[in-house]
């Protein structure tokens, strides 16, 4: 039945990634067979640069962050080709240089150290890419969007967001009849982390990623929950449990 699928993960914020739930992820992407991994959003973490509180214990350099999202965009480009959708976390180097050194703008590009072939997708408050007709996908949820629901409607077409670390899924018949939905998928940070101290409500995050199984040009979605239990991580898809 399938023709292709895709990948959807959102908001690693390397090197504060949970690395058990990268691991799984990896393997069962293996086994897929995926025609585009799509980092949606916040791949990187940016930490030393942002303007909120930091946590001074906190050891990775930024130098140190960068090897590691290169060492894990070569680990996914052995699995399929990369399409980069930047989030707001990718952008504050930009936003650093523009307030702190702006004789530095436009001259500090990190992405050049990152392996060659990868699809950028720039943060702009309009940002949509579209893998296939009748789905957009953006690291942000679309304006005007309070809840699942009133996203799709915002976007008038099936969404997928990232950015609020939460899963969700929604839908609702347009008039035309056709089935619009919105998905989040979640995070793949590890949220126990003091890092996120300053941020309400980080324990009710969720982990997870979205399959894109695309079937006769039609994008069928599969929001998947990665479960914790322990120091274990699994999920499960089409009937099989993968487990790391």
């Amino acid at each position: 039945m399938r023709e292709y699928c895709i990948a959807v993960l959102s908001d690693i914020h390397i090197p504060f990634h949970d690395k058990r739930s990268l691991s799984l992820v990896l393997k069962f992407l293996y086994d897929l067979k995926i025609k585009e991994i799509i980092l949606n959003g916040d791949f990187l973490d940016f930490h030393n640069l942002s303007r909120w509180p930091k946590d001074l214990s906190i050891k990775p350099t930024l130098s140190d962050e960068i090897s590691k999202g290169i060492q894990v965009t070569r680990l996914l480009q052995d699995i399929a080709p990369i399409t980069w959708i930047l989030g707001n976390h990718e952008v504050r180097l930009q936003d650093y240089i523009s307030k702190q050194c702006k004789e530095l703008h436009g001259f500090v590009n990190i992405f050049e150290k990152f392996p060659d072939n990868i699809n950028y997708i720039p943060f702009t408050p309009d940002q949509a890419y579209q893998p296939i007709d009748n789905l957009i996908i953006r690291h942000v949820p679309p304006p005007g969007g309070n809840n699942v629901v009133s996203c799709a409607k915002s976007a008038g077409i099936s969404t997928i967001s990232g950015h609020t670390h939460r899963r969700q899924f929604g839908t609702f018949n347009a008039y035309n009849g056709h089935s619009v939905s919105y998905h989040n998928s979640g995070c793949l940070c590890d949220f126990r982390q003091t890092i996120y101290n300053y941020l309400k409500g980080h324990h009710q995050w969720q982990q997870g990623i979205i399959i894109i199984q695309v079937y006769k040009k039609t994008p069928i979605i599969h929001n998947i929950e990665i479960i914790p239990r322990g120091n274990k991580r699994l999920l499960a898809y089409q009937g099989q449990v993968y487990e790391i």
